[in-house]
């Protein structure tokens, strides 16, 4: 089977992700990515960049650890999420307790959307340090005078690209790693109602 029951949001993840990370080699060969990400004069692409390879590795990260809890609990063992959060015995059959897990359980991967939300404000920011740039730095008569037109053209392309660049990288990692977010949620969802099942018994 392409998906593991046992380890079903590993097998969902790697699947997405692998078919994600294609579609970038494919940018890569027609020689987009290039310009996507370092004609950005400002830098701004490379960092959105950077950060959302620090949001997948964290989401691969819990996806695993995540997978392996789920496969515990669907078997019955939920004794082990109890050690996990409490350093004491807990009865789970009160609904504050049953609160306090659930809470427990999704701030660990919080920071996953918190991330994919800070890759697209960070490109509408980029957007508008692209614009900022070109207004400051383009005198658009120059644009009609043949002795000045490459040097302004240059720096038409400079404000353009950092202001569309941004934007594309950030709205693209940022729908990227929410989706890994929701499958992590949806699998987190899954093993507390797996959970509360096992406690009501």
């Amino acid at each position: 089977m392409i998906l593991n029951s046992d380890y079903l949001l590993l097998s969902k993840f790697i699947i997405f992700n692998s078919l994600c990370w294609f579609i970038v080699f494919y940018i890569h060969q027609l020689g987009w990515l290039t310009k996507l990400v370092f004609s950005d004069i400002t830098f701004i692409s490379q960092g959105i960049s950077m950060l959302f390879l620090i949001g997948w590795v964290v989401s691969l990260y819990w996806a695993y650890v995540i997978s392996k809890e789920a496969k515990e609990v669907k078997k019955g063992n939920i004794s082990f999420l109890t050690k996990k959060f409490y350093s004491h015995e807990v009865d789970f059959t009160e609904s504050r307790n049953q609160e306090s897990l659930k809470l427990f359980l999704t701030t660990r991967v919080a920071w996953i959307r918190t991330i994919a939300w800070m890759l697209v404000m960070i490109g509408l920011i980029g957007t508008g340090v692209g614009f900022t740039h070109l207004l400051l730095n383009l005198n658009f008569a120059d644009l009609l005078n043949p002795s000045t037109i490459a040097a302004a053209s240059t720096v038409l392309n400079h404000g353009l690209g950092t202001a569309l660049y941004a934007n594309i990288v950030g709205a693209s990692t940022n729908l990227w790693l929410l989706y890994n977010y929701y499958m992590i949620e949806n699998a987190l969802a899954t093993m507390y109602g797996y959970f509360l099942s096992y406690v009501k018994k």
